[in-house]
């Protein structure tokens, strides 16, 4: 059988482990260095090419788990690795084994040939130090997004030593007032995935860029509430403003995005929760409005922080939750403290990609920063693992 580790990091409550065989959850937490990662306060997931877990903390740089015991690497001492200690995004080349790090003061790459770590920021010539996103292109191209400078390239034939820069708008003034167009939409990047034919998508606060020529142009998509943005800036709309219902996304703030076996598109917002777009199409097939979960009588929670495939096809989607009040189930979600599990069911063909996906909410206090679902450890690595879980 197809198994595999479901990882959650969260705001505050460590790293939690679905173990599907033994159908056993386990928390990894800061009070226990030798068993937990560096933080309780985690951003960024991601496995090595060796089935290492590398996690990116608030305030402690990157822990690696490599399924026995756990190592911290921060900006001081003999463990200096990464250039800041706040990591917002992790990427893993599974060819080369090189692991890319955005921190709060610029990009961290160690390369695992020769166990080394390397810098890039501003004294190399990036136009920020201020990176969101991280993907990995077939070619071994290194793509980052940034907090307000646009798209940064590396390329490994040059050892990373020039960046290509694609810059978005300066301004939000200068943001396009129209619900499609070229370029990108924002200088504001906050997500990356690029496909297995090297199409990229840059999720941004305004809406979704695509290229389909390796960065030489983009295309973007913006949300329904496009026009409210435009009306909202501080200059106003511009003269020749017209308005329309074609915003095609549920919302123009993207927080994640994540490619299914099908080559779709899972995209998340803050205020919106999902949806699934067929990027072949332009089209999208599913979105959170479409689904029965909404129909438990509670409080839509709308905020989704990151989405994960299982190998089964399933959605995992982590909500920032803000529930005033749950009803806790028995047993193993008690120990998480989840208010409900709920599963997504087939419902006239409409949801049939969602059949029996499983949506974990939990309690206010456990805010899920990011997931990742992993390929198991070697099974050597399984009864210390039992150990060393709390």
């Amino acid at each position: 059988q197809n198994h595999a580790d479901h990882w959650i990091a969260s705001e505050g409550q460590g790293l939690y482990r679905f173990h599907a065989p033994s159908n056993r959850w386990q928390q990894f937490s800061r009070a226990t260095p030798a068993t937990g990662p560096g933080d309780d306060f985690l951003y960024a997931l991601a496995q090595g090419k060796k089935h290492r877990l590398w996690v990116g903390t608030l305030n402690h740089g990157v822990s690696v788990f490599n399924g026995a015991a756990w190592q911290t690497y921060n900006t001081w001492g003999p463990s200096a690795g990464p250039l800041g200690n706040h990591v917002f995004a992790l990427a893993a080349n599974l060819q080369n084994g090189d692991v890319w790090i955005a921190t709060n003061e610029g990009l961290t790459r160690y390369n695992d040939t020769d166990q080394s770590w390397s810098t890039f920021g501003r004294p190399e010539g990036l136009p920020s130090d201020q990176a969101r996103a991280i993907a990995i292109a077939p070619s071994g191209d290194v793509f980052v997004a940034t907090a307000l400078d646009g798209l940064l390239i590396g390329h490994p034939a040059d050892n990373f030593h020039h960046w290509d820069h694609i810059p978005g708008p300066a301004d939000t003034n200068d943001e396009p007032a129209a619900p499609s167009g070229t370029g990108l939409p924002s200088g504001e990047g906050t997500a990356l995935a690029i496909d297995a034919t090297g199409r990229i998508f840059l999720g941004t606060t305004t809406g979704l860029a695509v290229s389909s020529d390796n960065a030489k142009s983009f295309s973007f998509l913006r949300g329904k509430d496009w026009v409210e943005k435009v009306q909202r800036r501080y200059a106003g709309a511009p003269d020749n403003f017209q308005p329309s219902d074609d915003g095609l996304l549920s919302e123009d703030w993207i927080t994640s995005l994540t490619l299914d076996g099908q080559n779709k598109l899972w995209i998340t917002h803050r205020t919106t929760g999902f949806e699934r777009f067929d990027p072949a199409k332009n089209a999208i097939l599913l979105s959170q409005t479409d689904s029965p979960m909404l129909d438990t009588g509670k409080k839509a929670v709308n905020f989704v922080r990151a989405l994960a495939i299982a190998p089964d096809g399933r959605p995992l989607i982590g909500r920032h939750e803000r529930l005033d009040q749950g009803r806790q189930e028995p047993g193993l979600a008690q120990e998480l403290g989840v208010l409900e599990v709920e599963v997504l069911h087939d419902r006239l063909g409409v949801v049939e990609h969602l059949a029996h996906g499983v949506v974990l909410r939990v309690r206010p206090d456990f805010r899920v920063a990011v997931l990742e679902v992993l390929a198991d450890h070697d099974q050597g690595h399984q009864q210390q693992l039992d150990d060393v879980a709390q």
